[in-house]
């Protein structure tokens, strides 16, 4: 039986997310330590998924009763399965909105984020903008990234693309969200 909280996430598009959480709540410990899916499963999340695809496809046949590697292909299936052309309006959309400033001076990161989710979605007469843009926050709320900018006459996504860079984030256009995350670490034996 799926919950009201998971049915609003699929009818908001968070089908994808979901299903990530759902599987990987059932992974094995010794998979998220495990360098193959630790690679794979950043490529994802960066939208490398051409290159996460055959390295997922690998580890299920090396682990046949790994599910988040299963999770992961069923999203890239669904990923190629929605119109890729949306990917480039929703860049387009946010290279379209034009800030004459944008000033943080030491802010912390959730208040950078929501400056970004109001200028993309401006409310007109009470009504939310269509399409929506979402911003999907991966970043654990412990992380203490304080964001200082200047930047005049900038795009969204360039005042976007500056602010991940100052907090060390990587960001991700996605057909339906913007998606912000740690950045991949690659770690020494």
């Amino acid at each position: 039986m799926i919950s009201t909280r998971a049915r609003r996430a699929l009818a908001a598009g968070g089908f994808l997310l979901l299903a990530a959480g759902l599987g990987a709540a059932n992974a094995p410990m010794e998979a998220s330590d495990d360098r193959e899916f630790q690679e794979a499963r950043g490529l994802f999340w960066s939208g490398q998924y051409d290159q996460a695809e055959p390295l997922l496809k690998t580890y299920l046949l090396k682990h046949p009763s790994h599910s988040p590697s299963r999770a992961f292909l069923q999203m890239i299936q669904q990923a190629r399965a929605r119109n890729p052309s949306k990917i480039g309006e929703t860049r387009k959309r946010l290279e379209g909105i034009l800030l004459e400033e944008v000033k943080f001076d030491g802010a912390d990161w959730e208040t950078v984020l929501d400056f970004f989710k109001e200028k993309a979605n401006p409310s007109s007469n009470g009504k939310d903008a269509d399409p929506h843009v979402n911003f999907i926050n991966l970043v654990p709320p412990s992380l203490k990234a304080n964001v200082t900018l200047n930047l005049r006459k900038v795009s969204l996504l360039t005042a976007i693309r500056y602010a991940c860079e100052m907090a060390d984030l990587r960001y991700h256009v996605d057909s339906w969200a913007v998606i912000i995350a740690m950045p991949e670490r690659t770690s020494a034996k």
